[in-house]
């Protein structure tokens, strides 16, 4: 055999990067973990304060502004905060956003159990509550994309939108349950522990630091400029500022007046008020899905690493990625609790299933 006879080297076939790979990297998970619970801490306050604020008072009004409270802080602080997260030490920046969140808590609970509380006090609580998650949000963010590489940087920003809808479930339902219990102090009490423990484990991560730029640093009103200019310039960004403003005006007013309802529903209790969260009803489905591998902006970026087009990756065009998700909005479910492949089919979470092959039948 000669060396002509083994015809030019292969090159290796690149491993396509899955959802869960960004948290096999120490650092993203230990502060993916920060995330969820810091967010569940979020929602279990904003429970636990509106539900208080239907024992002070029968105004609607007042208890539908302790949602006003809680959200008119991100509106106010988040280009603010996302220009000072380009400014200063991410790291310290958001070990103090945690600390921030704790003395709030902590300040909540013990005038709470004191029975200091009042509607003016509950809302103003309520709302530096609210600027701390205000600084918060636009740092953690940020901070992704220096935690994974590029090829994983999809799957890891898709893990931040988990985070967020997960805690949007456990938050409210770990909240009524404890307010059903023990009392709403008693929620108070955990956000401290939650968000000072948040705290510590920052204070373990050893970021790494980087080299010094050669270009002069930024300044705060500048860089909120620049922030603001990107955003009128980008039709793709004011797209998506439409459509979360629109699900937020409309999300907002039914979390804001749920506490009311609950209390005029049947006994009026806490117990009323959380299986109002968990939104219990006979024909609800909870499932998951992948849209697959989609060639996106970021996503061309790890092909032409490569040096190969995205479809020979496996990439598929945008719209084929809606297939599961629109099976799963208006399809014929068969159950709950389960996993849809990209081509919409039942799929195991414990091993692949190639799209067009038979669906998992559940051994």
């Amino acid at each position: 055999m000669t060396v002509q006879d083994l015809g030019p080297p292969q090159d290796p076939q690149p491993e396509k990067p899955t959802a869960w790979a960004p948290l096999r990297q120490p650092v993203f998970r230990m502060l993916w973990l920060v995330w969820v619970a810091t967010n569940i801490a979020m929602w279990m306050n904003d429970v636990a304060a509106a539900w208080v604020m239907t024992t002070l008072t029968s105004s609607a009004t007042l208890i539908a502004m302790v949602q006003t409270a809680s959200s008119l802080p991100v509106f106010l602080l988040g280009l603010p905060s996302g220009a000072l997260a380009d400014i200063i030490d991410r790291r310290r920046y958001l070990m103090f956003t945690q600390l921030w969140l704790a003395a709030n808590a902590a300040v909540l609970y013990l005038v709470s159990v004191a029975g200091g509380l009042t509607s003016k006090v509950l809302l103003l609580l309520v709302f530096t509550n609210g600027i701390g998650f205000a600084m918060r949000w636009p740092v953690f963010s940020a901070l992704v994309p220096e935690l994974v590489s590029r090829t994983h940087l999809p799957a890891a920003l898709a893990l931040n939108g988990v985070a967020v809808n997960l805690s949007r479930v456990v938050g409210p339902l770990v909240a009524g349950a404890i307010i059903a219990s023990f009392g709403s102090a008693y929620v108070f009490a955990l956000n401290f522990f939650m968000s000072l423990g948040s705290g510590f484990v920052l204070l373990r991560w050893k970021r790494e630091a980087k080299p010094p730029s050669v270009l002069p640093g930024e300044r705060f009103l500048g860089a909120m400029r620049l922030g603001s200019q990107y955003v009128r310039e980008s039709r793709r960004m004011k797209d998506a500022l439409v459509v979360t403003a629109s699900f937020f005006v409309h999300a907002a007013a039914l979390i804001a007046l749920m506490p009311l309802v609950a209390r005029r529903v049947g006994s009026g209790g806490a117990n009323t008020y959380t299986l109002l969260l968990a939104r219990e009803h006979p024909d609800l489905r909870i499932n998951a899905c992948t849209p697959g591998f989609i060639e996106t902006d970021m996503t061309r970026h790890y092909a032409a690493s490569q040096g190969k087009p995205p479809a020979e990756l496996g990439m598929k065009p945008p719209a084929a990625g809606a297939t599961a998700p629109m099976h799963l909005l208006f399809g014929a479910l068969e159950g709950n609790g389960r996993y849809y492949g990209s081509d919409a089919k039942r799929s195991p979470l414990d091993r692949y299933r190639s799209p067009g092959s038979a669906p998992y039948d559940g051994t």
